[in-house]
């Protein structure tokens, strides 16, 4: 039996930010057509694209190769399911005082590494530190974008 990592992270707009929540959702759109900017991702070629829906192929910075089918659930919901069988989510949400988040979740198959071993724990703590900056660095990216009037 392999480890899985399903974990969840989630960061928060600026209190004072502008942006809408259509105009985040597109920067989600770009993100998933153009990941480099966002993620710990060398390259992308977009397979084949409508409004609703992208397939592309990645190549991550460790290598790793991917093929993603992408569903795009505007204005608020970003899933992205990956052919080595893991499925990650981003999404844009609100709560009851009207703060707005940005929330990516993970689940993993890590094929070869048992559940329980010293390999999982250190593979998890980099796939975290990979999730925290990856989530960090959309936001900015995305606040930027929106600064510089390409969301709109």
């Amino acid at each position: 039996m392999s480890s899985v990592f399903s974990y969840a992270y989630t960061v928060s707009f600026p209190k004072d930010s502008k942006i809408s929540p259509a105009q985040a959702f597109e920067a989600l759109r770009y993100k998933a057509r153009a990941p480099m900017a966002f993620v710990a991702i060398a390259s992308c070629e977009v397979l084949e694209e409508n409004p609703k829906y992208i397939k592309r192929k990645v190549a991550m910075k460790n290598g790793m190769e991917m093929t993603e089918d992408i569903d795009l659930y505007a204005p608020s919901l970003v899933t992205f399911k990956g052919d080595s069988g893991s499925f990650i989510t981003n999404l844009i949400s609100e709560n009851a005082d009207g703060e707005r988040f940005l929330t990516f979740t993970f689940f993993m198959p890590l094929p070869g590494i048992e559940p329980g071993s010293n390999a999982e724990v250190e593979k998890k703590k980099e796939l975290r530190e990979l999730v925290i900056a990856g989530v960090t660095q959309t936001l900015e990216v995305t606040l930027k974008m929106f600064e510089e009037g390409k969301l709109n």
